[in-house]
């Protein structure tokens, strides 16, 4: 489904590369572009480099799927802390560890940015709504208790603070985020 939407698939595999390059194939023949990656997920060093080599292929990482999992059929009389080890390494570690290394600080940097660009703007926006209602929400029985409304901001200060949150959201917005 998500290289019928256009995304590149990075299809992970340990031992079954010949079901990874299955599957590579069956996307390819849907229509989408797919590589077969190999990693023991038991290996912290392994986990970890596997964002990287997809990131090496050239291709910009926006979504893990983890679809490897250890599932070894054991009873109490018969388990033992190796097991056990191996178990957790690929089902809870590898997960953490591939999640931290998919999370690109600079998408979420300018996440952040985004969003606080739109706090501003859209505060703006309440202002100047807020103050092109001011007489009619005076005489409203629950909105008359707006700042503005109420004498608690004066309506002199409304539109320059609105102006200046316009103005600072998209001055952030142009400057730190990229055009596109």
């Amino acid at each position: 489904a998500l290289a019928a939407d256009g995304w590149f698939v990075f299809v992970h595999h340990n031992r079954s590369a010949a079901e990874a390059r299955r599957t590579v194939a069956d996307i390819a023949a849907a229509g989408g572009k797919a590589k077969a990656v190999r990693a023991d997920l038991s290996s912290a060093r392994q986990a970890e480099a596997l964002v990287g080599k997809c990131r090496a292929r050239g291709v910009q990482l926006t979504c893990l799927v983890n679809n490897a999992s250890l599932f070894k059929l054991d009873r109490a009389p018969t388990a033992n802390a190796a097991d056990f080890d191996h178990h957790m390494a690929v089902n809870l570690r590898a997960p953490l560890l591939l999640s931290h290394q998919v999370l690109d600080r600079t998408l979420l940097t300018r996440s952040v940015i985004a969003f606080v660009a739109f706090c501003l703007c859209a505060s703006a926006a309440y202002l100047v709504n807020d103050l092109s209602d001011v007489e009619a929400d005076r005489r409203h029985p629950l909105k008359r208790f707006r700042p503005f409304a109420a004498h608690q901001l004066s309506v002199a200060w409304g539109l320059p603070l609105a102006m200046g949150l316009l103005l600072g959201g998209v001055a952030i917005g142009a400057v730190w985020l990229p055009a596109g």
